[in-house]
């Protein structure tokens, strides 16, 4: 019924390319970009870092800078696209301009790129519930809807898996992170999430959010769950640092 749904919207208001915002000609519906944007999108693929998913650039390499250097609360993350050219702009739109309908085109860009990954995360055991990375209720009243969970809804439609979006809260308002260094982030995240007790026991969960920077974010969030006894959590995002910045 929802797929239903958002090809009628797709009739009333034409596709839109999540880089430029400029409306898709037929031939680049499939894709989801337009020609000019997918040329200076880049995928992250090849080389990765074993933990957080970066492009690495040496080869010898296992992990990033970033986390060869630190223990992270969460198992494991990977990313569609890494954060820069097109898409930063993109994702200011897809945050604060009420393009959420952009999440369908990165859903697509799931199937395609990131099943391999799902799948082999659920070989010892299925995936027991989906969570978005949880904003502050002012933000979302102010914005009208949380970029992570529009992620998570059609992720839960692809690999039929519930979502929880209510089972972390953000306890607390924060600075905006991408003013912080690396340390400064980790200390504006501390106790800015809470556990909401559902009754409902997870023991495998997937955290969604839109851009993986340093990982303090995910870690915040995979403490308060593995404290409250959830022993895997996997995550997915949209885009993704460099590990060369």
């Amino acid at each position: 019924m929802k797929e239903i749904f958002r090809e009628i919207l797709g009739v009333l208001f034409p596709k839109r390319c999540p880089g430029c915002d400029g409306i898709l000609r037929v031939d680049e519906l499939s894709q989801g970009f337009c020609i000019e944007c997918m040329e200076e999108l880049e995928r992250i693929e090849g080389a990765l870092c074993m933990k957080c998913g970066k492009k690495l650039y040496d080869n010898s390499k296992e992990y990033c800078r970033d986390c060869a250097k630190m223990n992270h609360s969460f198992d494991m993350n990977r990313a569609l696209y890494l954060y820069k050219g097109p898409i930063v702009e993109g994702m200011y739109r897809f945050k604060y301009s009420n393009r959420r309908q952009y999440a369908d085109v990165f859903v697509k860009d799931v199937e395609r790129f990131l099943m391999d990954f799902l799948n082999n995360i659920q070989k010892d055991g299925a995936i027991d519930g989906i969570v978005p990375i949880p904003m502050n209720q002012s933000s979302v009243r102010k914005r009208g809807y949380n970029q992570a969970e529009a992620i998570a809804e059609r992720v839960s439609e692809l690999i039929d898996v519930p979502v929880y979006k209510n089972l972390v809260l953000r306890n607390k308002s924060t600075k905006k992170m991408k003013t912080l260094d690396p340390v400064e982030r980790r200390l504006n995240l501390i106790n800015a999430f809470k556990y909401h007790e559902t009754g409902v026991k997870l023991k495998k969960i997937l955290l969604v959010d839109d851009i993986y920077t340093t990982g303090a974010t995910m870690d915040s969030v995979s403490t308060v769950l593995k404290d409250h006894g959830v022993k895997e959590i996997y995550s997915i995002c949209v885009c993704i640092g460099s590990d060369q910045e």
